[in-house]
């Protein structure tokens, strides 16, 4: 946006003024809608740093840790001030509160496995830069890896995730998993190749198989408890496994991204075998 820094200077003419502006005094002044950042965070002390670095050009930055005892209060500390400790009360309830808190018209929500690149850093300013921003939200496109392998096929890209959003038009429904922000109004999405969220999904196999029984576990007690399902058996538990796997790796193209693509699809059939024997355990007790 151009601001005129000094008033304008005139030369007189017999029946009329002609102003003559000095363009020296014209600047560029770059100004943009403000932007919180919002992060969650529990024992993510190998993570939180490199995502908190990816961030620093926001206008404020807001971490809610589940009180980690390991060093990630310390580590967040080194770049916020603002570092709120919260009795884990599930992902939605603890993106909820940390957006409240957020003071700024427009708010980031990462996880902090994830990472915002140099590209989407630039296009995000280039959107809040913007005069007249007629989308409330954004979805952002997240590059996935698996230990250090970059997955692009097996549907895991582009996998977009509404994260950018007008905090007053914004809403975080209560759900045990697979949370999602759910925004009024027009929602856009930046959608060029590579400019991503790059979020690394495992720490070690150990973890991240770890990491999906308790997230497939909780998915199997919200859907009993909707009666989405009813009922399964281990036969159907199986063929749901293997229909994945074979779905992922062979015609989603999972293969083209090498031990990778083998490693999560491998966990896809898992997390679909624990989900439904899960659900089957489930009914049975409260049947």
């Amino acid at each position: 946006m151009v601001k005129l820094e000094s008033a304008t200077q005139f030369e007189t003419y017999p029946y009329i003024q002609i102003p003559k502006v000095n363009f020296s005094n014209y600047k560029l002044t770059n100004a943009k809608a403000q932007i919180s950042c919002i992060i969650i965070a529990g024992n993510e002390a190998e993570n939180i740093g490199g995502c908190l670095e990816s961030v620093t050009w926001c206008d404020e930055i807001i971490v809610v840790d589940s009180y980690s005892t390991d060093e990630t209060a310390r580590i967040a500390r080194g770049y916020t001030e603002k570092v709120f400790e919260r009795k884990w009360e599930g992902y939605a309830s603890q993106k909820r509160y940390a957006m409240g808190l957020a003071k700024h018209e427009w708010v980031l929500s990462l996880d902090a496995d994830e990472r915002i690149s140099e590209p989407l850093r630039q296009e995000i300013e280039a959107i809040l830069r913007q005069p007249h921003i007629l989308e409330n939200g954004f979805y952002l496109s997240r590059r996935n890896f698996f230990l250090g392998y970059k997955l692009t096929h097996g549907n895991s890209y582009p996998d977009y995730q509404l994260r950018l959003f007008r905090k007053a038009c914004t809403t975080m429904p209560e759900r045990k998993v697979h949370e999602g922000f759910e925004v009024s109004g027009e929602v856009g999405r930046i959608s060029t190749k590579d400019v991503d969220i790059l979020h690394h999904t495992a720490k070690s196999l150990s973890h991240y198989a770890e990491k999906q029984r308790i997230y497939t576990n909780l998915a199997a007690h919200e859907n009993v408890h909707q009666k989405k399902y009813n009922g399964t058996t281990l036969a159907g538990a199986g063929l749901h496994a293997a229909a994945g796997f074979v779905q992922k790796y062979i015609f989603k193209l999972g293969f083209l991204d090498g031990l990778g693509g083998l490693f999560t699809a491998y966990f896809h059939a898992r997390d679909r075998w624990l989900f439904y024997t899960a659900i089957r355990r489930l009914q049975r007790t409260h049947s």
